[in-house]
């Protein structure tokens, strides 16, 4: 167990005992890849001009139902089995009366920015990972049972391909928890794969007013430009990007081929 939570501390000797300890809690969790601090406007000052008839190819890695920390729900004796919540820590890592997730709100933002500044700063792609993965455990964390039911319905209703039920249950989340940035994240993923991209993108815009480091938000943000031929808009999401996560698979490829793209539109 040491030998782990070195590898995470290695360079960072200020890091906390709760912030390892929720990176091995995590690390169980693959760190799987879907996405305002954002403007309401694209660079340059002008509207999306998306429609919701738009259709494009889907980005990579960001459907409605992918969810690669969480089994599809399953049922148990005849019964739907009900939302399954983020993992916890092992009480063995946790500090004295410490829980999974902090629940007060600063205690929580404080622990998301040790980590978001550990995933800036680390050394290798699979540190990274093993850090991303403890700030999406985070960001499920709603904690309310309610709440986690409803996005668990409503991810199985669009993978029984009913939309309009899915839809319905993610707006109510959406009304009981206007500040969790997931219930967002979910609709964003179920409007794109009906071709409504204005929704999508400006529920992807409202993740990011909640969680401005979300960069899996900012991932697919620069992908829908990017196949929308906005190469100037999916740039700056890709800066910001590489900013919080550098280390994210495909993230420095996909920034220096914008640029090389958006110099000779401009040269």
């Amino acid at each position: 167990m040491s030998k782990k939570i070195s590898v995470l501390t290695g360079k960072c000797p200020a890091i906390t005992f709760a912030v390892a300890a929720v990176v091995l809690s995590a690390a169980a969790f693959p760190a799987g890849r879907l996405a305002p601090a954002a403007a309401q406007q694209t660079p340059g000052g002008q509207r999306d001009g998306f429609t919701d008839q738009d259709s494009r190819r889907a980005p990579r890695d960001f459907r409605p139902t992918d969810r690669p920390d969480r089994a599809p729900s399953t049922k148990k004796d005849g019964k739907s089995a009900s939302a399954v919540p983020p993992k916890p820590i092992p009480q063995r890592l946790r500090p004295p009366g410490g829980s999974s997730v902090p629940q007060g709100g600063a205690e929580k933002a404080k622990l998301l920015d040790q980590l978001y500044a550990h995933l800036a700063t680390a050394e290798s792609e699979a540190v990274a990972n093993r850090i991303a993965a403890a700030i999406e455990h985070i960001w499920q964390a709603s904690g309310s049972d309610t709440l986690n039911l409803l996005i668990e319905r409503a991810r199985r209703a669009a993978t029984e391909k009913k939309p309009e039920m899915a839809l319905k249950l993610l707006d109510r989340a959406a009304l009981l928890a206007p500040d969790h940035p997931e219930v967002f994240h979910q609709r964003a993923a179920l409007h794109f794969s009906q071709n409504n991209l204005r929704a999508s993108v400006g529920d992807l815009r409202r993740v990011l007013a909640l969680e401005p480091n979300h960069y899996k938000a900012m991932e697919t943000l620069g992908q829908i430009f990017k196949e929308m031929g906005q190469k100037k808009a999916a740039l700056e999401f890709y800066r910001k990007l590489y900013l919080v996560h550098p280390n994210m698979s495909g993230a420095k490829t996909t920034l220096e081929e914008l640029e090389r793209d958006v110099d000779g539109q401009e040269s």
